[in-house]
């Protein structure tokens, strides 16, 4: 689009060797100016930027949909190899969050949205670059569930959640 419009208005110039250097200059400009709108979290879809508030509620509903979370359920001598291991797994019997209000109630500071540089410890410069890791979200909550003696239980878990520019997580 921007690329368009700056080569509508070089061709209203009759000179074409101008038009050409323009174009050469122009070219690499307009693709950097992309490739740095896409590092720093800018949607081409909405033209803007998510807020946090927006990220903040893209995470909880990813959280929410994949919920229950795998949880340590106690430890694992049995292998031969290892002295001892964490077993995770889902639990049997989770108790789910209403709504993203409810989840907030029970987890007020849950979330906190990951600086670049915390992001490029697991996000690779490519995906910074193409719009495929905007930005992240570390999720501190409950989850509650009922243990083998149906007894409510609850373990705090700490997930990230890693956003597309324009929303999607992944």
């Amino acid at each position: 689009m921007l690329f368009t419009v700056l080569l509508r208005l070089a061709l209203r110039r009759l000179n074409v060797k101008k038009t050409f250097i323009f174009l050469l200059y122009a070219t690499p400009v307009t693709f950097l100016l992309c490739l740095a709108l896409n590092f720093s979290g800018f949607c081409f879809e909405n033209m803007r930027p998510l807020s946090r508030e927006e990220k903040i509620t893209t995470a909880i509903r990813y959280i929410l949909a994949t919920y229950p979370p795998l949880i340590n359920m106690g430890n694992d001598t049995s292998s031969p190899y290892w002295r001892e291991w964490t077993k995770r797994e889902r639990p049997e019997h989770p108790i789910d969050y209403r709504d993203i209000a409810h989840f907030r109630d029970v987890n007020p500071d849950c979330c906190k949205i990951l600086s670049w540089k915390q992001i490029s410890d697991y996000a690779s410069l490519k995906s910074r670059l193409t719009g495929g890791a905007g930005s992240a979200v570390n999720v501190t909550y409950k989850v509650f569930y009922r243990d083998a003696d149906n007894r409510p239980a609850s373990q705090t878990v700490t997930n990230r959640v890693v956003i597309y520019n324009c929303g999607m997580p992944w």
